[in-house]
């Protein structure tokens, strides 16, 4: 397995598990988050430290998170991971797919980029138990 793909599943097996802003420091100092359901690109790593707070904390008590790897792709720096996401319980689980593209650079994420899938009907079925 390559460093970067390890890198990569490192980072996504975390959310949920550590808090949020730790996760900003996977990220280059100059990284760039694009998540396409915020509002503008996020550029640096204390910028995406608090975008992550700021989301986490939107949560509010449904803190019930989780990240279940689809597929992955691996060329030189570039990996890209097609995942299942949900968060909260019960009545108020959600579920989401999503593409991210990553770029790395000195084993750290220089950019991220996260497209959700709008039509979650025509979605791979999900390997995960409900």
């Amino acid at each position: 397995m390559s460093e970067n793909l390890r890198l990569i599943r490192e980072y996504m097996d975390a959310w949920g598990k550590i808090p949020a802003a730790d996760l900003a420091d996977y990220f280059t100092e100059d990284a760039l988050y694009t998540d396409e359901l915020g509002a503008k690109p996020i550029r640096g790593r204390e910028a995406i430290r608090q975008e992550l707070s700021r989301a986490e904390a939107s949560l509010g008590d449904s803190r019930e998170f989780g990240v279940e790897i689809l597929r992955e792709l691996v060329e030189g720096d570039v990996v890209v991971v097609e995942r299942e996401e949900w968060i909260g319980s019960g009545d108020r689980r959600r579920e989401f797919r999503a593409v991210v593209l990553f770029e790395i650079e000195g084993g750290k994420i220089k950019e991220s980029r996260c497209y959700f899938d709008r039509d979650p009907s025509a979605s791979v079925p999900s390997r995960r138990e409900p």
